[in-house]
């Protein structure tokens, strides 16, 4: 742990390769990294964090103020991302840049980098929707091809959308739709979600054929389907934002 002399604020460094200039980071507990390129000295980044001072003060205060307040249908940005539908938790580690620039990273396959600027906090929770989109669409469409060939039933195409509250859909040409947040149910559900709608290429209603086609595909399909509304309230409420 650093520090630059009269304004006292304390930093960590991290030396980085891939850095082209000075960049300020500060994360939720108010800690204060400077990412700094080779070749810069100790001066050049106390003359740095000087300059920015004002902008360290400001953050810190937002994180500060956020935490004690805790408004109702203010969301936070989650710590952990409970994927169950491939039993799967990604932890989340957000971080306040100073630049308007947010992005998200997947560091050795289970941390999620969130980088956002401070005062806009939705700019992450937007970041962490589509990465659950992103990796939906790789499971999901998965999934949907695992359990076609097994059945011997073939959508036209497969999308992946984040709906409010459909958890999928079978049009009548033959489009298969699902809801990203199935990302977040036990791999049981979803299954059950997905058989449902390649059920509909054969019967495009609800009717007791219907019901039993699905029953004979999957057995207790009408027990998870009775559960099913205890489990949505597993989708994180940042999710529907």
């Amino acid at each position: 742990m650093e520090s630059n002399g009269g304004t006292r604020h304390e930093y960590e460094i991290r030396i980085s390769k891939r850095a082209k200039y000075l960049r300020l980071q500060i994360n939720e507990l108010q800690q204060v990294t400077v990412v700094v390129p080779l070749g810069v000295s100790r001066h050049q980044i106390n003359q740095f964090i000087d300059s920015k001072r004002e902008w360290i003060a400001l953050t810190q205060k937002k994180f500060a103020s956020h935490t004690r307040e805790q408004k109702p249908l203010q969301f936070s940005i989650p710590t952990t991302l409970e994927l169950q539908a491939v039993n799967k938790t990604l932890t989340v580690c957000p971080i306040a840049v100073s630049t308007h620039v947010s992005s998200i990273k997947i560091l050795d396959d289970n941390i999620v980098l969130v980088s956002y600027p401070p005062d806009e906090m939705q700019f992450a929770i937007n970041l962490l929707k589509k990465l659950v989109k992103r990796l939906a669409q790789v499971h999901l469409t998965e999934l949907v091809a695992k359990l076609s060939e097994k059945h011997q039933l073939h959508p036209e195409r497969v999308i992946i959308r984040t709906q409010k509250s459909k958890w999928g859909s079978y049009s009548t040409t033959g489009t298969l739709s699902l809801n990203s947040k199935l990302m977040f149910l036990p791999a049981e559900f979803v299954e059950l979600i997905v058989l449902h709608e390649l059920a509909h290429i054969k019967h495009l209603n609800h009717s007791p054929q219907f019901w039993e086609f699905l029953t004979y595909l999957l057995p207790n399909a009408r027990s998870l389907n009775r559960n099913l509304k205890h489990v949505s309230s597993l989708v994180p409420v940042w999710m529907h934002t």
